[in-house]
């Protein structure tokens, strides 16, 4: 069994990713294990719990069975619980659903996830894959409390092969991925990350994701 290039760890949880191997030109040097400390005058980043809108399972645990119309991908493909785990992608901390839940991703059909959050925010990090090949130009709107708006347009990459689009890193590399009958994929696969910047003077209120059931979201985190 190849080395897990993930910290191993369980339910939803802060996430901090380590890679363990060498890393492709597009995979960002700064990962660490550690929190990174906060400036003197910002808070910390503020991980988006996004357990009430987790709609689909797509993380299981190595071994185990699951119906073959499943997974991430619809096919009976899944990410591992044993590569997945609660760290830091680039200093950011993560939540990413367990595969104790029965749900652990959002699969994209168009839904707002609240972003109500106290104090005034730059940037909004993403994790997040595409499955059944990429899904360029997906729109992604953000919402603000006056009702103003702020669009974005970001194309992803599928789980297996990155495309290097404008906006898009590789934030998690895994050595395989599980399939329905419990066996593994050995190949590589791949969690990607994506930044918007946010209007830091107004107030948060929603993201509208796109309507797409083959973009899957992992995690968000608001950045002061």
């Amino acid at each position: 069994m190849k080395a897990s290039r993930i910290l191993v760890g369980g339910a939803v949880a802060t996430l901090a990713i380590a890679l363990t191997s060498c890393a492709t030109p597009k995979v960002h040097p700064a990962v660490s294990t550690q929190p990174a400390a906060a400036t003197a005058d910002l808070p910390p980043p503020m991980p988006v719990s996004l357990a009430q809108y987790f709609n689909d399972q797509g993380i299981y645990p190595d071994g185990a069975q699951f119906p073959s119309s499943a997974g991430v991908d619809g096919d009976g493909y899944a990410c591992s619980s044993n590569l997945l785990s609660v760290a830091h992608w680039n200093s950011v901390p993560f939540q990413i659903g367990g595969s104790d839940r029965s749900s652990n991703v959002i699969t994209c059909n168009g839904q707002a996830i609240a972003l109500a959050q106290p104090g005034h925010f730059s940037k909004l990090e993403m994790l997040a894959i595409a499955v059944n090949g990429a899904q360029a130009n997906q729109p992604f709107t953000v919402v603000y409390a006056d009702n103003s708006t702020q669009s974005f347009t970001q194309s992803l990459s599928d789980w297996a092969q990155p495309d290097d689009n404008p906006g898009e890193l590789q934030a998690v590399s895994m050595d395989y991925r599980n399939q329905s009958d419990g066996s593994k994929d050995d190949n590589t696969f791949y969690l990607y990350s994506y930044s918007f910047s946010l209007n830091p003077t107004n107030t948060l209120q929603s993201l509208k994701l796109p309507d797409n059931d083959n973009v899957k979201v992992f995690g968000l985190t608001l950045v002061p």
